[in-house]
């Protein structure tokens, strides 16, 4: 906790950083403002982006920087990465202070971030950039022709931890990548995953704004629950949002596809352990 949570929650009476005593220690305190902080953004902020993310709120911080696929003009890696890895050290660092442990130096911490980020971005990018995945091949038989999008999902799940993750893609009806999506759900069985999948998939395009959407899963028992006339009172709650969804101002088919035509969307799913945290949105912008 920070020192303004630990006042807050009455086991400090003092809310100032440790480190320059000049401040309360907040999140963004911690994590960015604080003097000490401050000269290691400035040592590794792209210029392009310094004003603009010193000036943002927590949240809005948060959310552009995990966002952002801008590429170090120096060290060729996307923002995203070396940001997760750097607030990442920059907390570790301020515990090693808080419990009086030695601590890295700026330089040590600022090269250790870098490795980390440099170890995650070159373990996606070199998957997801190969030929046999940049680009999905086309099925010709579940193309429905111009002016639809097409969604491809799928759903992972661990033995025997059964931890899931769902991940999923959006073309245009010329197979063009345009979203996609990977992100950790927890606790799930195979069926339930398949059908977060349908749902993020599903939220993700009417999110976009598309009017004419094809989803394409490799499970046929979602397929059999979501395209059932008993849908709208199905028994499991993911069928019957996606019945809801289904039910907006525009058209959509769900069919099933083979594993092999739905590889894609699998390996995004997958994807998601190479991270310590939920994510969304992160991998499909290193195609923008």
């Amino acid at each position: 906790m920070t020192h303004v949570e630990r006042c807050r929650r009455s086991l400090a009476t003092n809310p100032y950083c440790l480190e320059c005593n000049s401040s309360a220690e907040t999140a963004l305190h911690a994590l960015r403002d604080c003097p000490a902080v401050r000269t290691l953004w400035l040592c590794i902020l792209p210029a392009p982006l310094v004003h603009s993310l010193f000036s943002l709120n927590l949240q809005d911080w948060l959310s552009c920087s995990l966002s952002s696929a801008f590429l170090h003009p120096r060290w060729k890696i996307s923002w995203q990465f070396l940001f997760v890895s750097l607030i990442w050290q920059i907390w570790k660092r301020r515990n090693d202070v808080v419990f009086h442990n030695p601590c890295l130096s700026d330089s040590a911490l600022i090269n250790r971030s870098l490795a980390w980020a440099k170890h995650y971005f070159d373990s996606v990018v070199r998957q997801l950039a190969s030929p046999s995945v940049s680009r999905p091949v086309w099925n010709p038989r579940a193309s429905l022709g111009s002016g639809w999008t097409y969604l491809n999902v799928d759903g992972a799940v661990s033995v025997p931890s059964h931890e899931s993750r769902i991940g999923g893609l959006i073309r245009s009806s010329a197979g063009d990548w345009i979203v996609g999506f990977a992100k950790a759900i927890g606790r799930s069985d195979v069926l339930q995953a398949e059908l977060w999948a349908i749902f993020e998939g599903i939220s993700l395009a009417w999110e976009y704004g598309f009017d004419r959407l094809l989803i394409h899963s490799d499970s046929k028992q979602a397929v059999e629950l979501v395209n059932s006339t008993t849908a709208v009172s199905s028994g499991l709650s993911l069928v019957r949002a996606i019945y809801r969804l289904r039910q907006l101002h525009w058209n959509t088919e769900v069919i099933w596809v083979s594993r092999d035509e739905n590889h894609h969307a699998d390996a995004l799913a997958k994807l998601v352990s190479l991270f310590d945290f939920p994510c969304r949105y992160m991998i499909l912008r290193l195609w923008s």
